[in-house]
């Protein structure tokens, strides 16, 4: 195994722990043992959360975003590599402006020496999600 790559087991493991230190506001430990420095989460769209968010304040800005609208996320299919993990999220608006809306999610994230360097949130309807997205923002 090359060295810049992770096994399948931590490669999962390190996605669990995002958004364990992400729930319990670890910054330290999101910077210090999951995000690379310089790490970008990518999202799609026309909305005013589209783009590409880099390093952890801005990666921390976009998920406190999404806090207002109580999201209600079911992973349903989980797998990795040694560079990928991907989930496959059933994800259910509680919050503002988005009571009942249903939205499945492609998440892929990508590793290189066991840490994140970036994170690709793909919906399946790119117009439901721009709908939603503009609609609680």
């Amino acid at each position: 195994m090359d060295i810049h790559t992770g096994s399948v087991e931590i490669n999962l493991a390190t996605v669990q722990k995002f958004f364990e230190y992400y729930a319990t506001s670890n910054h330290e430990a999101l910077r210090s043992e999951v995000l690379s420095e310089g790490a970008a989460w990518i999202v799609p769209g026309n909305h005013p959360l589209s783009g590409v968010h880099v390093g952890l304040t801005q990666i921390i800005h976009y998920y406190e975003c999404l806090a207002f609208a109580d999201l209600r996320v079911e992973t349903l299919v989980s797998q990795a590599d040694e560079n990928w993990a991907i989930e496959l999220q059933r994800v259910q608006a509680a919050g503002v402006g988005g009571c009942g809306t249903v939205m499945t999610w492609l998440v892929s994230y990508r590793f290189q020496d066991g840490r994140i360097v970036e994170g690709r949130h793909i919906p399946t309807e790119q117009a439901l999600a721009d709908q939603f997205f503009r609609g609680f923002t």
